[in-house]
């Protein structure tokens, strides 16, 4: 044994080591818990005959805020919005030569992960 070593500091220095610990847990603790405040709304925006369409301005807007949020849905016609609030939404569609669809009552609870099926009907052509 070091004769120059107290087993006094050999304890507090665990047990700051041991106190970091627990502050470094109970911070990602609290990280997994805010993010599991929030949910995700999904779908593939698809025409009558259940093809993907492609670069279709999908909105998404908050009832309660008025916020809104914009992408456009993939080359398959997959589209995702993350980091939800729960909350009620109301999701619109466009697309060249389709009609413009609404679709409203979308009801976002915390953790959810919710699909949506938009089909565009074709636009009338003059």
């Amino acid at each position: 044994m070091d004769c120059n070593k107290s087993p006094f500091v050999d304890r507090q220095h665990t047990s700051l080591w041991r106190l970091l610990l627990i502050i470094g847990l109970m911070a990602l603790g609290s990280q997994s818990t805010w993010a599991q405040q929030t949910g995700s709304i999904n779908g593939t925006v698809v025409d009558p005959s259940g093809a993907g369409v492609p670069g279709a301005d999908v909105v998404l807007t908050n009832d309660g805020t008025g916020a809104t949020r914009q992408m456009l849905s993939s080359a398959q016609g997959y589209f995702n919005f993350t980091d939800l609030s729960a909350a009620h939404y109301s999701l619109q569609v466009t697309a060249r030569g389709f009609e413009t669809l609404k679709m409203s009552g979308l009801t976002l609870n915390v953790q959810q992960q919710m699909t949506v099926a938009p089909v565009l009907q074709l636009g009338t052509t003059t």
